[in-house]
């Protein structure tokens, strides 16, 4: 949040929307890298693990560090070769392409680190995703205000690189098990059996991040068609706050999820499988509901105090999305055990329709209402993957949220309605509204806070405790 508002103040909307839209094109470009490994390798490694194949494991590691390394450098040496196109492509005009053909250097390091994180998650080592993750996130504060004080937006797209070259190396100092002792010399034979399963889940995870990217260019070129490169810029604080940072404490349930539901799917415990998913529901929604009550009644100090005054505007469709991430929360939640299960197809045409729906309902909603439109667009997308979701893991699969769980969302739900029409009415009633759901949903949540609480405090007492016999603290 720090670096953002740094990074608008010294660029402004229109460096801001030429970053986003430079972050876009790597994150598509780069998928290609993930098609090989990614997910489906995660899911293989946790699965290898719950069967003691501690051979297929090493064989699996390999694998996930190897191919995707190959594919980012030519990635990389593809993407210098046609800056002037691609930037002609993504912004409408190629004098851009220095920063395209420097922004690409982060690609195969980034390939890298995403390889490690997956490893990592395979074997539910989240306390050091997380810790590689808020250092990291340091480094790039520094990092990027550091560079674009003497070099402007050139120095911002050189942090890229730095930062996914620093992420690398706390990996490497953190888990350096996971590439010691491996036998990186022996020649990388193919196991197909292994691998199928690997490239089916890979497969369809890069063709919906493809599509995802590719349907955010679209939009964002929308954005700048219909409104302007300024607009654009408006746009990334709805984005980063209603996606970026949400994301964060989504994908902190997802990446423990993915993996254990995995170990406990193959062994035939579907019934606890049910439970952790029920779990992991509440505990993300007395987490989030506070966060979504207080970024619609309060989106516009929240916007100028993390970016700047001159983004005041993002305010209004801010507040929109926000309302409508309370179903983006229940779908990640309720969805968990799709992959786990083995419900591939299922998955990608969801993923699919819900970015058809999102795409066409920017083009339509665009050019009358704005901004605003593009928040509701997305907002009609995550319905339909809540419906859809929730139908294939409870009615098809069995494996989903209790009816108690479904309760305690629903109650999360009609909480963000009213704020939200509350703000609709009158900014300062719909701020009262807020706090007064916030107050009432954490007297709601108590019990899930109280056990989120107790086990965050038996993760951190005994590395306080150590921390404090090394200074002398105490015994």
């Amino acid at each position: 949040m720090v670096r953002s508002k740094l990074v608008a103040i010294l660029l402004g909307p229109s460096g801001v929307g030429i970053l986003a839209n430079i972050g876009i094109y790597n994150t598509f470009i780069s998928t290609a890298g993930t098609a090989f490994a990614g997910s489906g390798s995660t899911r293989a490694i946790a699965v290898a693990r719950a069967e003691g194949r501690n051979d297929r494991v090493d064989w699996l590691i390999r694998y996930s560090f190897l191919i995707p390394s190959v594919v980012g450098l030519l990635i990389l040496v593809g993407t210098v070769a046609l800056a002037p196109q691609i930037s002609g492509l993504v912004m409408s005009d190629p004098q851009y392409a220095p920063l395209i053909a420097i922004s690409a250097i982060a690609i195969p390091l980034s390939l890298l680190g995403a390889s490690y994180a997956g490893v990592l998650q395979g074997f539910v080592r989240i306390g050091s995703l997380a810790k590689a993750s808020i250092a990291t996130t340091i480094v790039s504060l520094v990092v990027t205000v550091g560079l674009i004080a003497p070099l402007g937006l050139t120095g911002a797209v050189i942090a890229s690189s730095i930062v996914a070259m620093v992420q690398l190396s706390i990996f490497f100092l953190r888990e350096p098990w996971v590439v010691r002792g491996r036998h990186w010399r022996r020649r990388l034979t193919f196991d197909w059996p292994t691998l199928h399963p690997v490239l089916q889940l890979g497969m369809a995870g890069v063709v919906v991040s493809i599509v995802s990217t590719l349907v955010t260019l679209l939009i964002r070129s929308d954005i700048v068609h219909v409104l302007g490169i300024d607009q654009n810029g408006i746009y990334q604080p709805v984005t980063a706050i209603s996606e970026t940072y949400l994301d964060v404490l989504i994908s902190s349930t997802s990446f423990y999820l993915f993996p254990r539901l995995t170990e406990l799917v193959s062994a035939g415990r579907r019934s606890v499988a049910s439970e952790e998913v029920g779990h992991g529901l509440r505990l993300l929604l007395a987490v989030t509901v506070p966060l979504l009550l207080l970024a619609i009644a309060f989106g516009e100090p929240v916007v100028v105090l993390l970016y700047s005054d001159r983004f005041r505007p993002a305010a209004d469709p801010l507040a929109i999305q926000m309302a409508g991430n309370i179903l983006k929360v229940i779908t990640w939640s309720a969805a968990a055990a799709l992959l786990p299960l083995g419900y591939y197809r299922a998955w990608l045409f969801i993923c699919l329709t819900q970015l058809a729906i999102k795409y066409a309902g920017v083009h339509l909603l665009l050019p009358i209402m704005g901004l605003n439109g593009v928040a509701i667009a997305y907002n009609l997308a995550w319905a339909w993957s809540c419906a859809a979701e929730a139908f294939v893991v409870v009615a098809i699969a069995g494996v989903g949220p209790r009816p108690r769980d479904w309760g305690y969302a629903l109650v999360a739900v009609g909480f963000v309605a009213v704020t939200f029409g509350a703000y609709e009415m009158s900014h300062a009633l719909g701020m009262l509204m807020a706090i007064a759901a916030t107050i009432a949903w954490l007297a709601i949540s108590r019990d899930n806070l109280t056990i989120l609480i107790q086990t965050l405090v038996s993760i951190a007492r005994p590395r306080l405790l150590a921390l404090g016999r090394r200074f002398g603290l105490g015994k």
